[in-house]
């Protein structure tokens, strides 16, 4: 009996593996390859759009360096910090009951969601701060996830070309905890001839408050000699109301000069 649970286990464990589409597969194996690499340099900007008033703008830009310590650990040195805000007029704001938002709500979207004080350079570098923490890579994401329920892979009847490489897309619903509120869903694109992920298109099932949605697009590098892939730029895009104000919050994460972090 405890054989053929055994059987039975690890039955059901290599289906899991294999459950995926081949060139999904090929994923996996360079997503297994590169787990350890950091960026040697990363770079953050971000600014706002306003939709509907030309009232509010902000700007900020990090530029980080993640380098090997002495005593072996990642240290992360801030060499850029700066932001900007104009505020302009708020437009009027007719009673609603609608669009009544409490000074309680309004304190918690400022600082509670995008933990920024009063003087904004030093919200730019509370963010390289919070950026920096815990650089060590981690074994996670989508393309390490063997589980069908967490994870659903399907093929598109849809190829593109992107930066020069022939890409087939899939059609992807992942959630690492299980649960729906987790979930995000969107498109991957991985290079025909090697499975190298190349660009992600996903947004997550639940936002923050007054975050209407969110859509962040992942591009990735390759190398072809080492076999490993690395993201390039991440750019997040959440459209934010607040007050009947509609904006675009729009930030991009640029890394480069990767290197490879041996535990």
């Amino acid at each position: 009996m405890k054989k053929i649970i055994m059987v039975l286990t690890l039955t059901l464990f290599f289906l899991h593996i294999f459950a995926f589409d081949e060139l999904w597969q090929k994923a996996q194996v360079i997503a297994e390859n590169s787990w350890k690499l950091v960026p040697g340099i990363t770079t953050l900007e971000m600014f706002t759009i306003s939709e509907n008033a030309d009232n509010i703008s902000a700007g900020m830009e990090i530029k980080m360096l993640h380098y090997l310590g002495e005593d072996g650990t990642i240290v992360t040195e801030v060499i850029k910090a700066e932001m900007t805000i104009d505020e302009g007029e708020m437009p009027e704001i007719e009673d609603d009951e609608d669009f009544f938002i409490s000074e309680e709500d309004l304190a918690e979207f400022l600082i509670e969601d995008f933990h920024q004080p009063d003087d904004f350079d030093d919200a730019a570098i509370a963010m390289a701060n919070e950026m920096s923490k815990d650089m060590i890579p981690k074994r996670s994401g989508m393309f390490f996830e063997t589980n069908t329920r967490n994870l659903s892979v399907k093929r598109m009847n849809e190829t593109k070309t992107i930066n020069g490489r022939l890409c087939q897309g899939f059609e992807i619903r992942y959630s690492a905890s299980g649960k729906r509120r987790d979930r995000e869903e969107g498109t991957v694109w991985l290079e025909i001839n090697t499975g190298a992920p190349v660009m992600a298109e996903m947004s997550p099932n639940s936002t923050p408050m007054f975050t209407r949605s969110i859509n962040i697009e992942t591009h990735y590098g390759f190398n072809d000699d080492t076999k490993q892939f690395f993201r390039e730029k991440v750019i997040n895009n959440a459209e934010i109301s607040v007050l009947r104000i509609r904006m675009n919050m729009i930030t991009t994460i640029m890394n480069e000069n990767y290197w490879e972090f041996h535990m």
